[in-house]
């Protein structure tokens, strides 16, 4: 099986694609990449739903479904794209982690989403809106 280090963008891309890279080795950093290649390839909006259904498939081969949580997901595509464009001159993932470290923060949604509402039912099913504070630019 695929190790998600030393793989290209478009090999990671279709390792995770193709469920090739064992779930112990898809980590937070590899989420975050994989929204970053999809931000790189089309609009927020259309990243997002290929991310989503990226990481449910995902997920679902590897019989973890239960651990998917969109609104998380939709969230990180946000922060990514909002890095992304802070940072354009960032031409690899590792140049946008350098200039965001703070991606690395699995807490950072929680600066937009009280724990009560990131953590509920409904914002694992579906996407739900912030209740601290909207992204810029939300839909």
């Amino acid at each position: 099986m695929d190790d998600p280090k030393g793989q290209t963008d478009q090999e990671f891309r279709e390792s995770l694609e193709r469920c090739a890279i064992p779930n112990h080795a898809f980590r937070h950093r590899d989420h975050l990449r994989l929204a970053w290649i999809y931000l790189r390839e089309a609009d927020l909006d259309t990243a997002a739903t290929r991310l989503s259904e990226s990481i449910r498939r995902y997920a679902r081969h590897h019989g973890s479904i239960q651990k998917y949580h969109e609104t998380l997901t939709q969230a990180w595509a946000w922060i990514v794209a909002l890095a992304i464009a802070e940072a354009p001159f960032a031409g690899t993932f590792d140049a946008l982690l350098a200039a965001h470290p703070r991606l690395l923060d699995k807490d950072l949604p929680l600066k937009h989403f009280s724990p009560g509402l990131l953590w509920s039912h409904d914002a694992r099913e579906r996407w739900v809106e912030p209740d601290l504070r909207p992204f810029p630019g939300s839909r």
